[in-house]
């Protein structure tokens, strides 16, 4: 008899434990699914901000192009400056990734398929990192470029003024042909 009740109370203590592991293996997914949300919406708005910058450099390529003494450079300053302060880097959400690994709770996700593709997700969230380390590699290298074609000052004074147009019309440093290809290059990488 006693076997019998010690036999029963372990197979009730199991199940419990079973019921409890399921509850928080489902708080989990919905936890890794609220972060999904996250990272599409993340993802979306990133995407919507780059294009409006790739279009601003292509108007800024555009103006370089046509760059002659008469040529109204406030508007190349605004560009200049709004592509370089309003490039992006895309941010994403680990927080329930990070809690579960560190918690050796992934062990509850039991369906294989769902645990390969949540890691594989993670996973592939390094070269994002990366991605993000080159974009500040190359926005460093722009900023040079930028500097030697742009006032710096002037440039500083847009990002003071909440990214507004120019008042005057401030010189460029240079005009010359080969410094504004490097500058357009340089910024194409940049983005």
């Amino acid at each position: 008899m006693l076997f019998l009740a010690v036999t029963l109370g372990f197979f009730v203590e199991n199940q419990r434990e079973h019921y409890i592991e399921g509850k928080r293996e489902k708080v989990y997914l919905e936890g890794i699914l609220q972060d999904l949300k996250g990272d599409t919406a993340n993802f979306s708005s990133f995407l919507i901000r780059n294009n409006e910058n790739y279009k601003r450099f292509d108007s800024l390529i555009q103006e370089i192009k046509t760059i002659n003494s008469s040529t109204n450079t406030n508007r190349l300053y605004y560009l200049a400056r709004t592509v370089w302060g309003k490039t992006e880097r895309l941010q994403y959400i680990r927080r329930t990734y990070d809690q579960l690994k560190s918690s050796g709770s992934l062990r509850l996700i039991h369906k294989k398929n769902v645990l390969d593709s949540i890691s594989r997700y993670f996973e592939s969230l390094q070269w994002m990192d990366l991605q993000n380390e080159l974009l500040i590699e190359r926005q460093t290298l722009y900023a040079v470029e930028l500097g030697e074609i742009f006032d710096s000052w002037t440039i500083d004074s847009i990002f003071n003024t909440d990214f507004s147009l120019p008042q005057s019309t401030p010189p460029l440093i240079t005009t010359n042909r080969q410094q504004l290809n490097k500058y357009v290059a340089s910024g194409k990488r940049s983005l």
